[in-house]
């Protein structure tokens, strides 16, 4: 090899090296001058991260993106709200109450009837005894209070089913909230239940059947009992309109409470919304005196709790069921309550 080739040789190579970091640097330029692509995202997705998404999504998307609102829910806000009311907490919101268990049903200063259903489930794998009820199932315990038309106004769902029923209520959420004041109440106002129920001061119970009644007593239990039915049919109208209700429910309890509660919710909807399916309640004959059953005892329904046995009552409670029987016979009689005790 020549001199000359060896320098062209050398030339070439050079040539190659400094090509190929042109080609680099051209490469590199040309990456850096490309426009970095935007995606759009919704501005309350963008804000997850910082704000987070429990407590803020569904305000922002009922604001700012009601369609997807509507596709995360399968509903529009305002059906959600209404869905999603809360406890009487006003005065308001109690008057209506006790002004619509007087106006339909004769009773002073009710501000529901109370009630408790067993809600069967398959046995939980590894529970032992703590679901299986009186009736020899296994259930987890749904305690509502229920207004003058048919609505559950608070409830409590997810109490073992061995619990004995005496004592569903002094463990409830609703046991705590009117012992501790939270909710309100209007003063001298009471709550109708049966005999599964304690008497108190709040709380109003038939006199006891197997004690020999005279007419005052007599007339009192007719006119408890009949607002006290409300909630009766509060609960066989949502069991005949959700029907798992009416056979063993095989899902977890945490599920079943939810199913419950969804439920409920629903059939307030449901009672204030549509007509479009009929379910009737008891019905009273006042010549007679017989009571004609509502569609919804046509089947299978939720086990009730049991009686209860209390013997010592708090005289204050005594007083006050004395002096609603003695209204009763007084200036609060109506012109039925003696026939239908016959």
């Amino acid at each position: 090899m020549t001199v000359s080739s060896s320098i062209l040789m050398a030339d070439v190579e050079l040539i190659a090296a400094v090509a190929a970091v042109v080609g680099e640097l051209v490469k590199l330029k040309r990456n850096n001058s490309r426009k970095t692509k935007k995606i759009w995202v919704r501005q309350w997705i963008q804000r997850r991260n910082k704000l987070g998404a429990s407590q803020r999504l569904l305000r922002e998307l009922a604001i700012e993106d009601p369609s997807s609102f509507f596709n995360f829910l399968r509903m529009n806000e305002n059906i959600f709200n209404r869905l999603l009311e809360k406890v009487p907490q006003s005065d308001d919101d109690w008057t209506k109450i006790i002004n619509g268990f007087h106006n339909l049903w004769n009773f002073p200063n009710c501000i529901g009837a109370i009630d408790g259903k067993h809600i069967v489930i398959q046995c939980p794998p590894n529970s032992g005894s703590l679901y299986h009820n009186y009736k020899g199932t296994f259930s987890i315990v749904l305690l509502a209070l229920v207004d003058h038309n048919y609505n559950f106004t608070f409830i409590d769902v997810g109490t073992y089913g061995n619990c004995s029923d005496g004592g569903i209520f002094a463990k409830s959420s609703l046991h705590k909230a009117i012992e501790e004041k939270n909710l309100n109440l209007p003063n001298g106002s009471v709550i109708l239940g049966d005999e599964a129920f304690p008497l108190k001061s709040y709380l109003m119970k038939p006199y006891p059947r197997r004690n020999q009644l005279n007419m005052t007593q007599k007339v009192y239990n007719y006119r408890h009992c009949r607002a006290r039915r409300i909630s009766e049919n509060g609960f066989g109208i949502l069991a005949a309109r959700f029907r798992v209700f009416r056979s063993t429910i095989t899902l977890a309890p945490s599920t079943v409470t939810k199913l419950v509660k969804a439920a409920c919710a629903l059939h307030n909807w449901l009672r204030k919304e549509s007509n479009d399916v009929i379910i009737t309640p008891d019905v009273e004959d006042r010549q007679t005196g017989r009571i004609i059953p509502g569609s919804w005892r046509n089947g299978d329904r939720p086990n009730r709790l049991q009686p209860t046995l209390q013997r010592n009552y708090p005289q204050e409670a005594r007083q006050k069921r004395d002096n609603l029987a003695a209204y009763f016979v007084g200036p609060g009689a109506v012109d039925w309550q003696y026939r239908m005790i016959q």
